[in-house]
């Protein structure tokens, strides 16, 4: 059996370590216990708040390794509240959080789910100020400013805005620049599809490999009450969704699969929200103003 062994000269450091890193796992789950479902059972809220904690987790570390855009990928951050729980959150300076809300969306998340990270995290550093563990006021004023900010950004796009000849380029070149060939791939048939063919969002991810005919150039889309239409689409549109598919491959299931670190094909499909934080990353990239996919 594997023991620890602590020398007697470094075990008055050693116990006071380990008594701050069970008073901070001691806060988050304290900090989670509080939390309430109205939309959903108490349950799977607090697994909701936990996930957008370690996702601030993430980024926060990745800044400290001065790390820019490395979004987890499905499996990263392990089970809710696992990595919250274990952060170092004296990590959190005022300097980081000012700086968080760009990093985040240097990693491609959505508008809606960076506020909603901002927001339980100002609720995780309440309850840590409150112990001594992270800078208090300064701290929680500027996440609730930076919240806000990144809110009234989301309602704006929410009304939504048309994408002129020069931005939708933009946003192709963006696509093909990516380092991640596949990636690359993926994203401008992603927005060819949802463009030329004025798909929505959810119904791109649904979309399936039997629902493409690439000969015609026809995508057979189910929607809101899975209902079905067939939608054409051409010019660099249909010549991206070409050359995805050729890399995709003819296997069943979705059109849109997730591509790993390495730039290899997977099976899981994308989700809307996934599809949502892709666009958000494009436009980051490309330089184009936020906008919203047909929702």
């Amino acid at each position: 059996m594997n023991a620890e062994i602590i020398m007697p000269q470094h075990a008055g450091r050693y116990l006071a370590q380990r008594q701050a890193d069970r008073a901070q796992v001691d806060a988050v789950s304290m900090y989670l216990a509080k939390i309430g479902g109205r939309s959903m059972s108490p349950e799977r809220a607090r697994a909701d708040v936990a996930r957008k904690l370690d996702r601030a987790a993430w980024t926060i570390g990745n800044m400290r390794r001065g790390i820019v855009g490395d979004a987890p990928q499905r499996g990263d951050l392990g089970d809710p509240g696992r990595r919250a729980r274990a952060f170092d959150w004296s990590a959190l300076t005022p300097e980081v959080a000012a700086a968080l809300p760009q990093a985040l969306a240097a990693e491609g998340l959505a508008l809606r789910s960076r506020a909603a990270v901002l927001s339980c995290l100002r609720g995780l550093t309440k309850r840590l100020a409150r112990r001594g563990d992270v800078a208090p006021q300064d701290l929680t004023a500027i996440l609730e400013d930076a919240r806000e900010t990144v809110a009234t950004d989301s309602a704006k796009v929410r009304g939504g805005r048309a994408l002129d000849l020069v931005e939708v380029a933009k946003l192709y070149q963006a696509a093909e620049a990516d380092q991640l060939r596949a990636r690359g791939l993926r994203d401008a048939a992603l927005l060819g599809v949802l463009i030329s063919g004025a798909v929505r969002r959810a119904e791109a991810a649904a979309l399936t490999v039997t629902a493409v005919d690439l000969a015609t150039h026809a995508v057979q889309v189910t929607g809101k009450g899975n209902k079905q239409r067939i939608v054409y689409i051409s010019g660099r549109a249909a010549v991206a969704l070409g050359a995805w598919m050729t890399v995709r491959g003819d296997a069943p299931g979705a059109v849109f699969v997730a591509i790993d670190k390495a730039g290899h094909v997977r099976g899981a499909s994308l989700t809307a929200t996934s599809i949502g934080r892709i666009l958000d990353s494009l436009a980051l990239r490309a330089g184009v103003s936020a906008f919203t996919a047909h929702d």
